[in-house]
């Protein structure tokens, strides 16, 4: 998509007030080809434009969700290091950081769409993985389950 303000203005659809217009079974025909053909050049543009144009990750528009993705990685990291280190997950601090890492977590899933980005990904798999092995630290008990839940938020492992 390296062609300078491109802009398309089509839905895509004939509208109701065309088909009422239309003087012949024929015109309203070639009204309905004409949005196939529409159709089929903008589907054919965008596929044929994925390897010469421009990533969609680096466009403009998803500069401050990325922001927010590597802060959110960066945080996210910085706990888990102190989950790593951590033996009793049952004190106050423990049970906050949770609740934080908790929340970050939701912000992750909130822009999941982000990690058709591989190096983005990669990151999203490596904490996956450091969550799976802090999983086997946190208490197991029936009463714990609730503490187990918050740790591993929405995410699937």
């Amino acid at each position: 998509m390296k062609k300078k303000n491109v802009k398309i203005f089509f839905s895509g659809c004939v509208d109701q007030l065309r088909i009422n217009e239309a003087p012949t079974p024929e015109s309203l025909f070639e009204r309905y080809n004409d949005i196939y053909v529409k159709r089929k050049e903008l589907i054919e543009f965008i596929f044929s434009s994925k390897d010469e144009g421009v990533m969609l990750m680096s466009l403009p528009v998803v500069n401050g969700t990325r922001i927010t993705i590597d802060e959110t990685l960066a945080s996210i990291n910085s706990l888990l290091l102190k989950f790593e280190n951590t033996t009793d997950f049952k004190t106050g601090s423990a049970n906050l950081d949770i609740a934080n890492f908790s929340k970050l977590v939701d912000v992750l899933i909130d822009n999941e769409g982000m990690f058709t980005d591989p190096t983005l990904y990669e990151q999203f798999t490596i904490v996956k993985t450091r969550m799976k092995a802090i999983l086997l630290k946190l208490p197991n008990e029936a009463e714990d389950q609730a503490l187990r839940a918050r740790f591993i938020g929405k995410i699937v492992m």
